[in-house]
């Protein structure tokens, strides 16, 4: 069995599976077996660890206001406006043991899905063996 990454950020509490780790944090939900979809508000960092002998494969990327949550309280107007940038995400993790992702992030602002309003990021990856 795969063992699967780990999301960091802020203070986490861990589910141990098999013989690795899962950390979550803050709101997240199951997008499929082991695989954690989480929301990155501004300010905060997307992070993807896996084990030395796996790199991460980001399985999904938004960047936007999907919808209300701890990152957008007030609509304004501009809720469901969004990008997917899984690619901008794979060209920054996928193949790598480690990465980062500071919210908000240029290349993705660049994307511009909901004007200037503070848009935040959704995000998942499992981790593969190589």
């Amino acid at each position: 069995m795969v063992s699967r990454c780990a999301l960091f950020c802020g203070q986490a509490w861990s589910l141990y599976k098999s013989t690795s780790i899962l950390w979550i944090v803050g709101q997240m939900s199951i997008a499929s077996f082991n695989t954690v979809t989480r929301d990155f508000c501004e300010g905060e960092i997307f992070k993807a660890l896996c084990s030395y002998d796996e790199v991460v494969v980001m399985r999904n990327a938004v960047y936007g206001r999907m919808r209300l949550n701890r990152c957008v309280k007030v609509d304004m107007g501009y809720l469901g406006c969004q990008s997917n940038v899984i690619d901008l995400a794979d060209d920054k993790c996928s193949g790598r043991r480690t990465c980062e992702i500071s919210i908000p992030d240029t290349t993705f602002e660049n994307t511009q899905p909901c004007l200037e309003l503070k848009s935040y990021l959704e995000a998942s990856y499992d981790c593969m063996k190589v």
